[in-house]
Parts: C-alpha cells; structure tokens; sequence
C-alpha cells in the first residue's frame, strides 16, 4: 500500500514572503521573472528583470491581493502558483511552454 504525503495550501502573504524568496533563490525562480512575466508587456518585464521584478511582486503581495499560493508537502515548500492579474499579452503568452490555466501559471517547477 502506497502512503500518500497531504499537499497544503496557503496565500502568498507578506509574512510568507521568506518562504517565497527560499523556494525561488536568488534568481527569482527563472531569470529574474520573480512571477513578473504573465503581469507586464515584455519590455517592461526585460526592463524591470531581477531585483526590479522582485521588487514589484513584493509590491503586490504586501498590497493585500492574492498573488499566488504556496503549496507544501509534508511541510516541505514544494511548489507556488500566480494568480490574479496576469496579462494575455506578456511574454508567457508567447512562450512555448507555457501552463496557463484560468489566468493561473506555475511560478516554479515541483521539486520532487
């Protein structure tokens, strides 16, 4: 019998942000897009790329919205989704591997 390991789910909160920042690493998760991709026009993204866009996340998730959810199993932060606000133009629109479901895309890769 296979044991099965309960997946939990929380907002992406201000008081969430390190667990943010931990699963993501330095590089904004990829490149510097720190979940910026899917909210700006691709110019702007590219402009911003990096600390910019961390910086324009953390702006939202302090803001009170719902940007994303984190997602943990067994405790362990696995996996975090955008969600809200995310443009139809920017440059996940574009991109060949894109997930985009009801305005929701992955932020990262699970780490299995």
């Amino acid at each position: 019998m296979t044991t099965r390991t309960a997946w939990t789910f929380h907002r992406l909160t201000p008081e969430r942000w390190d667990d943010l920042e931990a699963l993501f690493g330095e590089r904004g998760a990829c490149g510097g897009c720190w979940c910026m991709a899917g909210r700006l026009s691709r110019s702007r993204w590219e402009a911003q790329k990096g600390a910019g866009n961390k910086g324009a996340f953390k702006r939202l998730v302090t803001s009170g919205g719902m940007p994303g959810v984190l997602a943990h199993v067994g405790g362990r932060l696995v996996r975090g989704r955008a969600t809200g606000g995310l443009s139809r133009s920017g440059p996940l629109s574009r991109a060949e591997t894109r997930r985009r479901r009801a305005g929701v895309v992955d932020l990262v890769p699970v780490h299995r």
